[in-house]
């Protein structure tokens, strides 16, 4: 056995983790402003909705002068089919049950590149605006 994965059997993995990203959202891409190159616009009719992902936050902290400092970001993963790309607005990231997680509208900032070799199972994306907050110090 060569301890490599045979298409068929990625396939089936890529199914099952498609099938575990519990959130949906809506993708808005990046247009192409024919008229004034230098103004982006976004295609709102080209807005995809319902496309599954997983979103959820993860906390990094660091020490400034002010003291700690906690930065919750956001954890972004996409489907590995989903044609997301830096530029594209993420809005309306729900839960199955239609909790809306995140209203957005958020821009992508950059996404993980598709595998060279094999088959990618998701895609982590990076998005904009993670807000550091001033914690307390206990102790």
């Amino acid at each position: 056995m060569s301890g490599l994965l045979s298409v068929a059997r990625a396939q089936r993995l890529r199914a099952v983790v498609t099938s575990a990203l519990p959130h949906t959202y809506s993708r808005t891409p990046r247009a192409v402003n024919t008229s004034n190159p230098d103004y982006e616009t976004f295609a709102d009719e080209a807005t995809a909705t319902g496309v599954a992902c997983f979103y959820g936050t993860r906390s990094r902290g660091r020490r400034e002068e002010i003291g700690k400092v906690v930065s919750n970001e956001p954890l972004f993963l996409a489907d590995a089919s989903d044609p997301i790309a830096a530029g594209d607005v993420v809005s309306n990231v729900r839960e199955a049950a239609g909790t809306l997680l995140l209203a957005g509208p958020l821009i992508v900032l950059a996404v993980e590149p598709k595998a060279a070799a094999g088959i990618a199972l998701a895609r982590h994306v990076q998005l904009e605006s993670a807000q550091a907050a001033p914690a307390v110090e206990t102790g």
